[in-house]
């Protein structure tokens, strides 16, 4: 499974191989630096990039 690194990478994933893919993004600690480059878009002026990250968290499991 590639290593996601961007809100649509999130987002392609199927919603039943996100479990796995946090896995992976742990042991290879990349959850963190992704969780930062999502965070930043939410405070991005473009309303597009706010809504895709908002469905990336979401698409991960995190609630509004």
């Amino acid at each position: 499974m590639p290593i996601a690194k961007t809100c649509v990478d999130v987002l392609e994933t199927p919603k039943d191989q996100v479990p796995e893919m946090i896995r992976a993004l742990i042991r290879k600690r990349a959850f963190s630096p992704l969780m930062q480059r999502i965070n930043s878009r939410l405070r991005a002026d473009d309303p597009a990039l706010r809504a895709r990250a908002q469905a990336a968290l979401a698409h991960l499991g995190f609630p509004d």
